[in-house]
């Protein structure tokens, strides 16, 4: 099964995301949107603070400044709560 893997490191303040949730066909896919959209929100805020993202095919890394602790933290509740209506498809690990 495919799955999206979503790390967030909240000691090295690093996000790592990738893989494809495979829950319906390409543009139909609702998880891969909801984590796409929340996930590029995330960066584009990171990156107004001084953050960076790095974006490849099916891979996303964001480091993000300390100022944003506590939206890294509320990022990875909302990815948790998703992960929970959608089991199989997407794996959040928070450290």
């Amino acid at each position: 099964m495919t799955m999206i893997k979503v790390v967030c490191d909240l000691q090295k303040r690093t996000v790592d995301i990738s893989g494809h949730a495979g829950f319906d066909e390409y543009g139909k896919d609702i998880v891969c949107a909801a984590v796409s959209g929340i996930a590029q929100y995330f960066a584009r805020i990171t990156m107004k603070y001084g953050g960076s993202a790095l974006k490849n095919d099916g891979y996303l890394r964001i480091e993000y400044p300390g100022e944003l602790d506590i939206i890294a933290e509320e990022f990875a509740r909302v990815l948790e709560e998703i992960a929970e209506d959608y089991p199989g498809h997407l794996r959040v690990e928070v450290k």
